[in-house]
């Protein structure tokens, strides 16, 4: 499920628990997306893209994190 803020530059991904796995931010005038550490298997997280719209990063952020919870790599 994802949220937004009221001015849109950011998104939050979070699961049914409502844990946090990644979100698109829009500060440079590009979206660009994080994947907190237990949605991608490193350490620190991972940062990457330049999309032109929230969705284009939304949806990079959703199969990033569904291909790697399906690899069955151990997570936290």
């Amino acid at each position: 499920m994802w949220t937004g803020d009221p001015l849109g530059y950011i998104r939050k991904g979070c699961d049914t628990t409502g844990r946090f796995y990644a979100h698109v931010s829009r500060l440079t005038g590009v979206w660009i997306v994080y994947v907190a550490p237990w949605g991608c298997g490193l350490e620190g997280g991972l940062s990457f893209g330049e999309f032109d719209t929230a969705e284009g990063a939304m949806d990079a952020a959703d199969r990033h994190v569904v291909a790697y919870l399906e690899s069955g790599e151990p997570r936290d």
